[in-house]
């Protein structure tokens, strides 16, 4: 199981209300006496499509058809869910009478599997914007089109947005994040139980998630944490210690797991379908997870690395005037400088790197930026905390870091159990005709001159890397991750939801010949 020190615990729970919406009853006592037992050529339930096979979409009082759904994305990155809906109009009820206007609602259900384990996702959208395209008649050539609209949307939070004076006495970012969190109605969730970064705090005609951002971009408890907020798809408002997520400890988690669901299956033909199989918590390609919700379908590994070294150098010169020093005489005239350089995790040191520079050169130690933050009015003013310019360098540049190097992967199923900032294990596999040479050189510059146990036959003869079908572990993309971002996706011509994942990775193995260097 997963330790209780890296677990987002709920604190609070949510008080927000969503919309009535309408989902299909057929698998309650009363709905299935009302069912025809005459026909024996049922296919799944309604209630199992909706939400499971396809997103339900409810506009207004506009139930969205099956058919009419043409794609749905719904994105954690950022503060705040955000989701976009395409839509056909074949009944011309947007165009005749039920146009969206300000205010309207949209609605969205995605049922979980099994529903018995994992909350469902019930969600009220705020419309940022709606764009269409015209309906195209019908032709010699081509059928009638239907016009389409897409709607941009946010999770509705009730004066999220409204700028508003309040003030919080003397606390820590957690309490006043919590405290900011019951205010709207979101419930609240942590690695964390506290902070070392006591000061009063005000909203000063600025609205919520101002707050929060500046808040959660300030926040302190000591010089080896750094911080992100987020509202997650259940109305919690999750501030976490993302360094307390990365770890070397080998650890796996027991969960429910699920294979890929078959619409096509009777009534009555897959009767543990929602019970799900107890499994250890990982992600692969390979084939021991082939059509579960743990089987990755494509990954893609993209390098940011440059982009970020240049804009934020590899460590940061901060510096600040401090008017108390400032103002008792201090021997620098009250001007503060520290240098601020991403923090690694512990015991990655003998067989991994962070992403510093070529592992056989120095020169990265002097590629550094500095950065004048402005005043700080602390201890005599008593207006901010003592770490507060030092926690708001720590927690971007941090972020920043751990950014350099994503894999991005695509779920064969969704796995309801993933949250974003969980580690996880992943296990990634090449497949074909590869040379034996090539794998033992390859192994013995990792670092890891013996393959797994899944290199061996039954026999326990050693597996020969000869045929097109052989699965080898890459031992430089396999390890512990850290979930970034997670995005539900339905595509109308895949007839089914999945789920892409970002993935982070602080330090990466690196060839033995380079390790005392």
């Amino acid at each position: 199981m997963a330790t209780i020190d890296r677990d987002i615990l709920t604190i609070v729970e949510p008080t927000i209300e969503v919309d009535m919406v309408f989902v299909e009853d057929e698998e309650s006592q009363d709905a299935k006496k009302e069912s025809s037992p005459e026909n024996q050529n049922q296919t799944m339930s309604q209630q199992s499509y909706e939400g499971g096979v396809y997103p339900m979409v409810q506009i207004g009082s506009n139930k969205i058809l099956q058919e009419d759904l043409d794609s749905m994305e719904l994105n954690l990155e950022g503060l705040i869910p955000t989701a976009t809906f395409t839509v056909s109009d074949t009944t011309n009820k947007f165009t005749d009478v039920e146009y969206p206007l300000d205010g309207t609602v949209v609605s969205l259900y995605l049922r979980p599997r099994p529903i018995d384990e994992y909350r469902p996702i019930r969600i009220d959208f705020d419309i940022l914007k709606i764009t269409s395209s015209p309906a195209q008649p019908s032709s010699e050539d081509s059928e009638a089109v239907a016009p389409t609209y897409t709607f941009t949307c946010i999770m509705k939070i009730p004066l999220m947005f409204a700028d508003v004076i309040q003030g919080f006495a003397a606390g820590n970012s957690f309490d006043h994040l919590l405290e900011c969190a019951e205010g709207l109605g979101l419930g609240f969730a942590s690695n964390e139980d506290s902070t070392d970064d006591s000061m009063p705090r005000i909203i000063a005609q600025s609205s919520r998630d101002e707050f929060i951002n500046q808040t959660t971009m300030s926040a302190y408890k000591d010089d080896e944490s750094f911080f992100d907020s987020y509202v997650d798809l259940q109305y919690y408002l999750c501030f976490v210690n993302v360094n307390k997520q990365f770890s070397e400890e080998d650890e796996m988690e027991t969960v429910k797991g699920v294979s890929q669901i078959n619409t096509e299956l009777q009534v009555g033909s897959e009767p543990n379908a929602e019970d799900g199989f107890q499994a250890s918590l990982r992600l692969s390609n390979g084939q021991d997870v082939s059509g579960s919700d743990m089987a990755i379908a494509s990954y893609n590994l993209v390098n940011n690395s440059g982009e970020i070294w240049m804009s934020n150098g590899y460590a940061r010169q901060i510096k600040y005037l401090n008017l108390n020093e400032n103002n008792n005489g201090g021997q620098t005239g009250g001007l503060e400088s520290f240098l601020i350089t991403p923090l690694n995790t512990p015991g990655s040191e003998e067989n991994r790197i962070p992403l510093r520079g070529r592992a056989d050169e120095d020169y990265w130690e002097d590629n550094n930026k500095i950065k004048y933050l402005g005043k700080q009015a602390s201890e005599d003013f008593e207006n901010v905390h003592s770490n507060y310019m030092y926690a708001i360098a720590n927690n971007l540049g941090n972020k920043d870091e751990i950014s350099k190097m994503i894999l991005e992967v695509d779920l064969e199923v969704v796995n309801w159990s993933l949250y974003k900032y969980q580690r996880i294990p992943v296990i990634i596999y090449n497949e074909g005709e590869v040379n034996s040479k090539t794998l033992e050189n390859r192994d013995s510059q990792l670092g890891d001159d013996i393959q797994p146990a899944a290199a061996k036959d039954e026999a326990g003869d050693e597996v020969k890397y000869d045929g097109p079908n052989q699965q080898v572990k890459n031992e430089f993309l396999s390890g512990y991750y850290v979930i970034s971002d997670i995005t539900y996706k339905y595509n109308k011509e895949d007839t089914k939801i999945t789920q892409s994942l970002k993935l982070l990775r602080r330090e990466w193995p690196i060839p033995a010949k380079n390790k005392d260097n």
